[in-house]
């Protein structure tokens, strides 16, 4: 079951065209290509072919609204209040759709399951790892930013970016400072968000 999850979560994480591209190869494949080579199920090929593509179709389909909707609640944001009454995978998704616009990819995780990574980066060959660390708290301790730093080192990422609509303490800046981590505030937040809605223009 959890592999089959894996393979549905990685379809899904494929922009739209590309899983389109592919159910376009796999319908010409199984419909045009592979009869030829097995000449007794030719008949039957040639006419279920487009089977085999659909699971692809299915996918750019899933995978262009949830792009639609990521763009849109990216777009929609005004200032902190909105993004604070956000959901928690309201809030991952607008921060996923922001990072792509300055052209990651982004694959999205869920904390819960791996360790508090919320997303996954990867731009010119390099990973960063991005926590929405209590999204709606005040105020971020060191605690959270050393056990994000942690997850960062056991998974080899060049970077770690913890993100949060409050502020964080002095003694988790100062974890930070010597670190390759980022900890964004609300006021950088909310900038990210703007310029990253601007870019769509």
């Amino acid at each position: 079951m959890r592999r089959k999850n894996r393979l549905i979560d990685g379809l899904l994480g494929l922009p739209w065209w590309m899983s389109l591209g592919i159910a376009a190869v796999v319908f010409l494949c199984a419909t045009y290509i592979l009869p030829a080579y097995v000449p007794a199920a030719a008949d039957r090929l040639s006419k279920t072919g487009w089977i085999f593509s659909m699971p692809f179709l299915l996918a750019a389909v899933a995978s262009g609204m949830q792009q639609w909707f990521r763009s849109r609640l990216l777009d929609q944001q005004r200032g902190l209040e909105a993004i604070r009454a956000l959901t928690r995978p309201e809030f991952e998704a607008l921060l996923g759709a922001a990072f792509r616009r300055q052209g990651y990819s982004v694959a999205e995780h869920g904390g819960a399951s791996d360790g508090g990574l919320d997303l996954r980066l990867e731009k010119g060959g390099a990973c960063t790892l991005v926590r929405c660390a209590h999204w709606q708290a005040q105020q971020i301790g060191a605690e959270f930013v050393q056990e994000f730093h942690g997850v960062m080192t056991a998974e080899g990422a060049s970077e770690a970016i913890l993100l949060t609509c409050g502020e964080y303490t002095g003694e988790a800046r100062r974890f930070a400072a010597e670190k390759p981590m980022r900890l964004v505030n609300g006021e950088a937040l909310l900038e990210m968000v703007r310029s990253a809605s601007r870019s769509s223009g």
